[in-house]
């Protein structure tokens, strides 16, 4: 059984399958929210949910991946310079 997780943003619920991508060895999560905020690497998200479809690279260090979803839904990772995600968020195509 799939866990269903609401999203502040939007309410969305935006399930990391629906990528039809996963990790060889380790669990990738089930939902975006289930992505740990100061754990989860950036390779680690690449191996879940593969290349994104855009890389930002700030010069302090940081950068965000984005990753664009079946439904049209946008969900944009932020990382530090450690690599660890800061911070996720999702955008959604339909307002």
């Amino acid at each position: 059984m799939k866990k269903i997780v609401q999203f502040t943003v939007l309410s969305l619920t935006i399930v990391i399958s629906q990528f039809g991508y996963s990790a060889s060895k380790q669990k990738c999560p089930e939902t975006v929210a289930d992505v740990e905020e100061g754990v989860a690497t950036a390779s680690f998200i690449k191996k879940c949910l593969g290349k994104p479809i855009h890389i930002d690279k700030n010069n302090d260090g940081r950068f965000v991946y984005l990753y664009k979803f079946k439904n049209g839904d946008t969900v944009a990772f932020l990382f530090g310079k450690d690599k660890k995600v800061i911070r996720k968020s999702i955008y959604s195509s339909k307002l």
